[in-house]
């Protein structure tokens, strides 16, 4: 049995839905069904939901801002590699020192 929902939605909010089915040949309406169906579907089987509350972290807006402190970490440790290699030419040829291989050292 199918349900219907009606959304009533901004100008701002509404154009760039209407923008997006153009581009796609669909309606707005198929586009926003299949959004719901996509993030419902995430939402239920998220693989990582079993790990929510199991690690402490003193940082309160992690979940928010998790790319940008995965960037400031993936750089740090870039910064790592790189001063690796100036102060122990030696060792910067170990790829162990290196966890992320796809960043090089400039």
């Amino acid at each position: 049995m199918g349900h219907t929902l009606r959304l009533e939605l901004a100008d701002d909010l509404y154009e760039p839905l209407v923008k997006r089915a153009k581009q796609t040949g669909s309606t707005p309406e198929k586009v926003v069904a299949n959004w719901l169906v996509t993030v419902i579907r995430t939402a239920v089987d998220d693989p990582v939901e079993k790990f929510i509350g199991s690690f402490h972290s003193k940082t309160k807006d992690w979940a928010d801002k998790h790319d940008k402190y995965l960037g400031i970490n993936l750089k740090n440790q870039d910064d790592m590699a790189r001063d690796i290699a100036v102060y122990f030419p030696p060792l910067s040829s170990v790829g162990s020192l290196r966890p992320f291989p796809w960043f090089s050292i400039r």
